[in-house]
């Protein structure tokens, strides 16, 4: 029996709407959640004039509740001192289980993973999800891992499965001068005049809003890019 061809490549067409598809989804279904938790957890859900007492103080419950339950996830399955250990599987392998193992200690030091860890976590508790992404430096000659706003990652939307998942999207705000710099450098095949900066968009920040720290994003002016990560045929676009 010949075995089944892998899916096309997707064009420019079928990306943009894939991206408005889960962007659209992402609004309708998930937004207001995760800004409501996420507000809660931080203690930042009431802004403005005061509320009326007795509805301000049944909601602060339920604010207190939702942090008491990320900081316990933290405490109980993350631990404060997260560890990694090789395990040898033929004498071979036993030799070299110390030299694994410091590499791996020293992965998880330069990249301070279990602060990554309880973002990660806290996103999971908040968000139903937590998201790593682990990529290379050429620089330092090393992977490096960080823990990504689920609000900006979309996913195969089909499967049950993790290891099922076909392709990852994933937005990101550039700042316009480093755009044009990558598209100088060829990483972005597009044409300057084709692109128009913009300000930061506030469906990607953690809470929804534009606090006073992250309203100088505003100040300056910003590129939206999707990446598009085909599991499938090995691809990214």
């Amino acid at each position: 029996m010949p075995l089944p061809e892998k899916p096309k490549k997707l064009d420019h067409s079928q990306l943009q709407k894939l991206t408005e598809m889960h962007k659209n989804y992402y609004d309708q279904n998930e937004r207001k959640d995760f800004e409501k938790a996420r507000r809660f957890f931080s203690g930042n859900f009431w802004s403005g004039a005061a509320q009326a007492t007795e509805t301000r103080s049944s909601l602060l419950a339920s604010k207190n509740i939702i942090y008491a339950i990320g900081d316990t996830a933290i405490s109980s399955l993350l631990g404060p001192n997260p560890q990694c250990a090789a395990v040898p599987r033929n004498p071979a392998a036993m030799k070299m289980a110390p030299h694994i193992n410091g590499l791996m200690e020293y992965l998880f030091d330069t990249n301070r993973m279990r602060r990554r860890s309880a973002i990660a976590m806290t996103d999971a508790v908040l968000c139903s999800r937590g998201v790593f992404k682990t990529s290379w430096s050429k620089a330092e000659d090393r992977p490096l891992v960080r823990a990504l706003n689920p609000s900006s990652v979309f996913f195969d939307l089909s499967v049950r499965d993790s290891d099922d998942i076909r392709y990852w999207l994933e937005a990101t705000a550039i700042p316009w001068s480093e755009f044009k710099k990558r598209v100088e450098a060829g990483r972005y095949d597009i044409p300057i005049s084709d692109v128009t900066p913009d300000r930061y968009p506030r469906w990607m920040s953690p809470d929804g809003d534009l606090n006073d720290a992250s309203k100088t994003l505003s100040m300056s002016k910003w590129v939206t890019v999707w990446e598009y990560y085909d599991r499938t045929n090995g691809k990214v676009c």
